[in-house]
């Protein structure tokens, strides 16, 4: 959706993925989920709730050890 520059469908949709992550106990994709949502709400102009979306990404990336929490590290300052 964002590629077509559809921000709020984007959101709608990954709130959805993001309720469906919690119900599932899947932190990797509730961490690419909140990537995703916070890449939503940059595009969008909210930058506090891209930060974050972001920061709590991190946070279960790094947790987990994943190589993606070495490539949001440097997003968490924006």
């Amino acid at each position: 959706y964002l590629r077509w520059d559809r921000p709020t469908e984007a959101r709608v949709a990954l709130d959805a993925a993001l309720a469906l992550t919690g119900e599932l106990g899947s932190p990797y994709y509730k961490a690419a989920v909140l990537a995703g949502l916070a890449d939503v709400a940059e595009r969008m102009g909210d930058l506090n709730m891209a930060r974050r979306h972001r920061d709590q990404a991190y946070q279960i990336y790094e947790q987990s050890g994943d190589p993606r929490a070495t490539d949001l590290a440097p997003r968490l300052q924006e």
